[in-house]
């Protein structure tokens, strides 16, 4: 259980804060959003107000500075040259804050709220079924899930941590290595018609499973394991790993697809396992944070859940 003591903060009584020239925290947070999104419209859309009290927060602030830092141009709202100084540090300022704010927030009770992005596929057949772990390990933690694909900005999205799949991770994030996605040829027993396991060039003959984030695998497939003759590329294309696997369960096709997505299901039978030969896609995933987040405790917590549960089953 984490503990914040009040005789931990030292105040000076000499500084009196309120004396400060500091502006109210909504004006900042009104210039900056209008400034960086060049438009008034879009600043109201995002902030959830009307474009007359977005107006209104920008000129105090402009009353309070004694300086204009926006104006109107035929190409939309642009700060003016002292405006783009202020903006720098105002937006640095402004995102200190959030995650000032944030960190102290995630102290209730052990560790609070988590605020996480997942690929679909991963959270639906990997993270989920084992959510019920990491409760019992920390049950002070909230995790608050989201699915999307592609790289989020963690600070836009009021995001701690995402799971992704990439090449390479962003730079701009602390990231870990989750586990590959190495793939094997499945298919439902149904599109064997009762034959032997296929050959390479057998399964060359079946209807194929594309998916839209290895768009090349089962030419690459093929070519890695000495069939240069392959499938042509024409078949079905699915968006995201979870619809191919469905779309194989179903029938449809021979999907490559990673063993944490169709284990369940050749254990049931759904699905054959038609070769060991594998397809591995330079893509893994990645759990990203922000690198001067990794000590908040929540942040801490679920990484150190993650790679330990990673790491025992052998991913």
């Amino acid at each position: 259980m984490l503990r914040f003591r009040i005789d931990d903060i030292r105040f000076d009584p000499m500084k009196r804060i309120g004396r400060r020239n500091l502006p109210a925290i909504s004006n900042l947070i009104a210039f900056a959003t209008t400034a960086r999104l060049g438009s008034i419209t879009l600043a109201a859309r995002e902030m959830s107000l009307t474009q007359s009290a977005v107006s209104k927060q920008v000129s105090e602030l402009e009353s309070f500075v004694g300086l204009k830092l926006v104006e109107r141009t035929p190409n939309g709202v642009v700060p003016t040259v002292a405006g783009k100084e202020y903006l720098r540090r105002v937006t640095r300022i402004i995102d200190d804050l959030d995650d000032a704010t944030a960190d102290l927030m995630s102290m209730r009770g052990e560790a609070g709220s988590l605020n996480l992005s997942v690929v679909p596929s991963f959270a639906s057949f990997w993270l989920l079924p084992r959510l019920s772990d990491f409760a019992k390990h920390y049950p002070d933690i909230t995790l608050n899930i989201t699915t999307r694909t592609g790289i989020p900005d963690l600070n836009e999205e009021g995001l701690d941590v995402a799971i992704v799949t990439n090449a390479n991770p962003p730079a701009r994030y602390g990231s870990d290595l989750v586990m590959g996605l190495e793939s094997y040829p499945v298919c439902a027993p149904s599109l064997l018609d009762g034959k032997q396991m296929p050959s390479l060039a057998e399964i060359a003959e079946l209807p194929l499973l594309h998916q839209s984030l290895f768009p090349e695998a089962w030419s690459e497939f093929f070519r890695a394991h000495g069939h240069e003759k392959g499938h042509s590329l024409g078949g079905p294309r699915y968006s995201i790993l979870s619809l191919g696997f469905q779309a194989a369960v179903s029938g449809l096709g021979c999907a490559l697809l990673p063993d944490y997505l169709t284990e369940e299901a050749i254990a049931r039978g759904q699905l054959v396992k038609l070769s060991d030969a594998c397809f591995r896609p330079q893509q893994c995933y990645y759990l990203l944070y922000s690198p001067d987040r990794t000590e908040a405790p929540g942040i801490a917590a679920f990484r150190r859940w993650l790679l330990d549960t990673v790491a025992f089953q052998g991913l």
